[in-house]
């Protein structure tokens, strides 16, 4: 689940997002599956089998949801085995192609030896659609039982964007017990690297908002904005939006975008209120 989002902010707010356009491999993204998200699904695993009275790894399927799903190699990472092994079915969707085909070859390299590629599914999504209605035209994808979200909240737009993402999922996640949202999001980091304090402030006239900076190209274009949260502020927005935080971690990594900087990451696994 790289960072390319589920839809763009409209033009009020942030600028036109050019993520369709990217290259793949370009895209932003943090790859690695952090262990908060491997344990949830381990667990999620457990409670299947449990319920349906397995002990040989032969529960019912679940539905997982990689919005902004880019090349797939998150997802993929963190639910090879359980796709393998039929457990899970997987829905990827995102507004790059390029990124979305990526992901349907990377299924198939991993997946081809059991035969499991048919339980992933990829769908682009149009990019025209605006998110701030809280709803992606024509298209439903639950109810799902994880939906699992990389760094997508930190790049969706604005406020409003954030509060109509975080509402959708709310809305799809399934009423059966146990269905989870995995979410990372960019933290504060002007405590951990100057250079980000610098950066929310020459930004801030820019985009409205404190910590919302420009992200741009290497000829000078604006490409998206990003927002850096402060811990209570995430809590609050999910709290708002109906979602429980049953974990929340805060880890101090290096830059999606800019190697070698220090910044702030969390890692949260909450539920329906």
């Amino acid at each position: 689940s790289t960072a390319a989002p589920f839809s763009v902010p409209s033009a009020a707010s942030a600028p036109r997002l050019r993520w369709e356009a990217m290259p793949p491999e370009t895209i932003p993204s943090k790859p690695q599956v952090h262990p908060l998200f491997s344990t949830a699904i381990e667990e999620k695993l457990r409670e299947d089998d449990a319920a349906s009275g397995n002990e040989t790894g032969a529960g019912r399927a679940f539905r997982v949801w990689d919005v902004g799903c880019g090349d797939g190699s998150v997802a993929l990472g963190l639910l090879k085995e359980p796709l393998q092994a039929g457990r899970v079915e997987l829905i990827g969707t995102d507004i790059n192609s390029g990124a979305l085909q990526s992901a349907r070859e990377r299924a198939e390299k991993i997946l081809t030896v059991s035969g499991s590629a048919c339980n992933t599914k990829y769908i682009l999504l149009d990019s025209a659609d605006d998110s701030s209605s809280g709803a992606i035209q024509g298209f439903h994808v639950g109810p799902v039982d994880v939906v699992l979200a990389q760094l997508l909240i930190s790049v969706i737009g604005d406020l409003g964007q954030r509060r109509a993402f975080l509402r959708r999922v709310a809305e799809e996640l399934s009423e059966r017990p146990g269905a989870v949202l995995l979410l990372s999001a960019s933290g504060a980091s002007e405590s951990v690297n100057a250079d980000y304090a610098a950066i929310y402030a020459r930004d801030e006239a820019r985009t409205g908002e404190f910590r919302t900076y420009v992200s741009r190209g290497e000829d000078g274009a604006e490409l998206y904005w990003t927002h850096h949260f402060k811990e209570g502020e995430l809590r609050e927005l999910l709290k708002e939006s109906g979602l429980e935080v049953v974990q929340f971690v805060k880890e101090l990594e290096t830059s999606s975008r800019r190697p070698g900087e220090a910044a702030i990451f969390f890692y949260v696994l909450a539920r329906k209120s």
